[in-house]
């Protein structure tokens, strides 16, 4: 993960945005940009939304 940014937070929750590189074997990596909500339910962390976005390859 890079990049990593706190949108919001309470005491029931947080937003975060992150920009994360993912790569299968033999295949070229990817690069996005994810905003995830987590929310604090009954002491326990749920992951309650992920947004992905592709974000464009850089030619080198």
């Amino acid at each position: 993960m890079m990049n990593m940014q706190l949108i919001a937070e309470s005491a029931d929750g947080a937003t975060v945005t992150y920009q994360e590189k993912q790569q299968l074997p033999g295949q070229s990596a990817t690069l996005r940009f994810s905003t995830v909500v987590f929310e604090l339910c009954e002491g326990q962390i749920i992951w309650r939304h992920l947004h992905e976005t592709a974000l464009p390859e850089k030619n080198t």
